[in-house]
């Protein structure tokens, strides 16, 4: 069970197709996402439905491995690892997994195999030494401090739970973990000025809506990982909810432009480069109501 707050976020990307499709801001909005699993030793077989496409991913790296049919029910794990992902194209959501066996795997139900259980603790360890350090020389503040602190200590407490219950990790948890952890590690690097952490997962797995979304798309992921990061300001209080809002519509109607401008799918030269200055402008609008806290 995951017991989360989570701020509604602005949009949603998908891969694939690469369409937006853009959703209703409520900054300050809180809701509380819980999952509830039956994990067997090896998982749950998924039947994947056909009316999409796959593609398996290298879930530490981000690199697409190859497409996946939805009929195949097994891979061969000497070309394809176990613990890699399955992403629908349509939705960029993940999906599924392989275990160790080569089956395809329901990632709700799968245990989260090594080495991202190690990584994820290991990663705790080192984003705490980092806040006491940044404490010590002063380059956060202890209120900073304490929200950072709280945020980590929500990522242990899950882990703790699972141990207490000798329940292990399910796939899909470990990688909202990661991606937990992707973010703390972030916000510490913006507040300290410091060069970022290398991600645990993917850069492109981003948390968004209660689910673990990848991005392709260049443009695409910066939209996402510029809404998380609005709603990461926001929960620690360095954004207002006039000023979250504001800048979630702002992502929106790049959105909207960048859907409005595609021809077959894609953008030309000149609109990429129109939406990626709009995106610029985005960005530095957050850091100047950042800053100015």
């Amino acid at each position: 069970m995951i017991l989360k707050r989570n701020l509604i976020t602005g949009l949603l990307i998908t891969i694939g197709s690469m369409q937006s499709t853009t959703f209703a801001v409520f900054a300050d909005t809180e809701t509380t996402r819980v999952v509830t699993t039956t994990i067997t030793k090896e998982g749950q077989p998924i039947v994947l439905p056909s009316t999409t496409t796959y593609v398996m991913v290298d879930p530490l790296t981000g690199t697409v491995m190859g497409n996946l049919e939805a009929a195949r029910e097994t891979v061969d794990i000497q070309t394809i690892a176990p613990g890699t992902v399955v992403i629908d194209q349509n939705t960029g959501k993940m999906v599924a997994t392989v275990n160790t066996s080569g089956r395809i795997i329901d990632v709700l139900t799968v245990p989260a195999l090594d080495p991202l259980n190690s990584l994820i603790d290991t990663r705790r360890g080192e984003i705490n030494r980092k806040i006491t350090m940044a404490l010590t020389d002063k380059s956060i503040t202890a209120k900073q401090g304490e929200i950072l602190r709280t945020e980590l200590d929500q990522v242990g407490t899950r882990e703790a739970n699972d141990t207490q219950h000798q329940t292990p990790l399910t796939y899909a948890e470990a990688m909202f973990l990661a991606s937990e952890l992707n973010s703390i590690g972030d916000q510490l690097a913006f507040l300290t000025h410091a060069k970022p952490m290398d991600p645990l997962i993917g850069s492109r797995f981003v948390y968004v809506d209660g689910q673990i979304v990848m991005a392709v798309d260049d443009l695409d992921f910066r939209r996402m990982k510029l809404a998380q990061r609005i709603d990461d300001e926001y929960v620690a209080g360095r954004l207002m909810h006039p000023q979250a809002t504001e800048l979630k519509n702002q992502l929106n109607s790049v959105a909207a432009f960048e859907a409005d401008n595609k021809k077959n799918g894609e953008l030309s030269a000149e609109k990429k480069n129109m939406v990626s200055a709009r995106l610029d402008s985005v960005e530095a609008n957050l850091n100047q109501e950042v800053a100015s806290k």
